[in-house]
């Protein structure tokens, strides 16, 4: 059987970390090459701890990204938590169409589609994944009660009458 090469872009974030983690440790170096797209390899220490991982400069929308992507046969994107995701998303796909990626998974939303920020900014990334050349999956997870949570926090005033409270409640929704 022939050795696959898989690289998961946005491999610093939480979903890619797990994922590379994850991958780690179900393959070795035997039978696949797993590559995570990182934007400074010098900081993703973690990620270069992992056994079978090797660290690629990759940067999503980056003019140059396909050179990087030539040779991969999966790629795993992870959408970033940017605003203008979708358009650095679309970037990235092309690009691996450019370089004969074979398949593309990207990271959606379940509520893709609908009337709210995120269901048209994954509309537009599923919808552009349809249209190119290499086969595809799309990965609708839920929305993340930590991203929701997080951004209440930033807009709360800090002070000590209810720092422990919202300590609570974080660690209870994580």
């Amino acid at each position: 059987m022939e050795k696959k090469t898989l690289m998961v872009i946005g491999a610093t974030g939480t979903i890619g970390s797990a994922t590379c983690k994850a991958l780690s440790a179900l393959y070795d170096e035997a039978t696949m090459v797993i590559k995570a797209g990182v934007r400074n390899p010098e900081a993703a220490t973690a990620l270069a701890e992992l056994p079978g991982i090797e660290l690629v400069k990759a940067e999503m929308g980056d003019p140059g990204l396909a050179a990087s992507l030539v040779g991969i046969d999966c790629l795993f994107i992870v959408s970033p938590g940017v605003a203008d995701r979708a358009p650095l998303v679309l970037k990235t796909m092309k690009s691996a169409s450019t370089a004969g990626v074979k398949h593309v998974m990207v990271v959606s939303v379940l509520n893709a589609g609908t009337d709210s920020i995120f269901g048209r900014q994954f509309k537009f990334v599923e919808d552009g994944i349809k249209l190119l050349a290499f086969d595809w999956t799309i990965l609708r997870l839920p929305l993340f009660m930590e991203n929701y949570w997080a951004f209440k926090v930033r807009q709360a005033k800090a002070s000590n009458g209810y720092r422990e409270i919202w300590r609570k409640l974080i660690h209870f929704c994580v």
